[in-house]
């Protein structure tokens, strides 16, 4: 079906084949605290080899995308997804695409079927947002607080109405 914008956001809606499965995946190019600590790669090198390290040591990968940043479920359940990340994300979109890495590892990689599971999805996106948020904190940046809690909302929003869900 293809995408369809919303302001900063994409979401991507295809019918998979046969099966009849749709495939959504909500990403974003909003990346607030690149303002305050730049590209990740350059403020935070040593905690994203980490997580690199982690990622591709469990069997997943990590995509460079210019504008995109989202965590896609692998295909079938017990596959782990794969990270897709603009190459200048900040650290804490890192953390946040990291942390849905790491709940799919937590829940056995349950594949692309985790969309069903609005509240399951909710709950992960929610558990992201409070990272990235932790960190505009602790860097006493209220109003960049201010704008990942907009940015958290609308997400959630998404889940609500996903086609997966109704």
């Amino acid at each position: 079906l293809g995408n369809v914008g919303v302001g900063k956001y994409t979401e991507t809606v295809e019918k998979s084949g046969k099966s009849g499965i749709m495939n959504v995946r909500f990403n974003t190019v909003d990346d607030p605290m690149r303002e305050v600590t730049g590209v990740g790669l350059k403020s935070n090198p040593k905690e994203i080899k980490s997580i690199i390290d982690d990622v591709t040591s469990s069997g997943s990968e990590i995509e460079y995308r210019k504008n995109t940043m989202c965590y896609e479920p692998g295909l079938r359940k017990g596959t782990p997804g794969r990270i897709v990340l603009d190459p200048e994300a900040s650290y804490s979109a890192w953390l946040h695409e990291y942390t849905h890495f790491s709940d799919d590892r937590k829940d056995g990689y349950l594949g692309m079927r985790v969309l069903k599971d609005s509240e399951k999805c909710i709950a992960r996106e929610e558990r992201a947002y409070d990272v990235e948020i932790q960190l505009a904190t602790n860097a006493n940046r209220p109003d960049i607080v201010e704008r990942l809690e907009k940015l958290k909302k609308a997400e959630v929003k998404k889940y609500e109405v996903c086609p997966e869900n109704s």
